[in-house]
């Protein structure tokens, strides 16, 4: 990228899986599959281009995470565990990489109405405060937020894009656990 362009300055994170399992039936190879496309991708690539923004004087790393590292749903562990991962290392890049001009920050989507989604937009929307589900629109506005000249001074942020869904106690209500 950078040989051909001449320089990298933004890296926008946004490779995920989230299957459902009940976490007594996870896997190991369930939990690397999604540990490692959740996680482990964006350190790599994060690490990669860093090095390549170092060079260039800096540049700006997005990470993709969710409401999931935030609170919690049933048959979505391994899932949180990442994106909870997620925010963590948006924070230890950020003060690592803060003195190289780099900041990094990530954006952390509620329910948004996208090709793979299983809900019907009006039922999707009875939960959240401003009654309406999420748009890549609300997402990408936020992601271009961070990688503008207008975040310069912000870093190790998450910020929850959710519609005030995370406002609540709990994203679905309580979930009596059952022994």
């Amino acid at each position: 990228m950078a040989a051909h362009f001449g320089r990298f300055d933004i890296l926008v994170n946004n490779a995920a899986i989230d299957p459902r399992c009940p976490v007594l039936e996870i896997s190991p190879e369930f939990w690397d599959d999604i540990l490692s496309t959740n996680l482990k991708a964006a350190f790599f690539c994060a690490q990669a281009a860093a090095r390549e923004m170092r060079k260039g004087g800096g540049g700006r790393i997005v990470n993709i995470s969710s409401v999931h590292g935030q609170a919690c749903m049933p048959n979505l562990t391994a899932y949180a565990a990442s994106k909870g991962g997620i925010n963590a290392l948006t924070r230890q890049m950020a003060l690592e990489f803060a003195g190289f001009g780099i900041t990094v920050n990530a954006v952390a989507p509620g329910r948004v109405l996208v090709e793979k989604s299983t809900f019907e937009p009006e039922s999707g929307a009875a939960d959240i405060p401003l009654s309406r589900v999420g748009t890549p629109r609300d997402i990408a506005a936020a992601v271009a937020f961070f990688a503008s000249e207008e975040s310069a001074w912000i870093t190790g942020q998450v910020l929850t894009v959710d519609g005030g869904t995370t406002t609540r106690l709990s994203l679905h209500g309580p979930t009596p656990l059952r022994a």
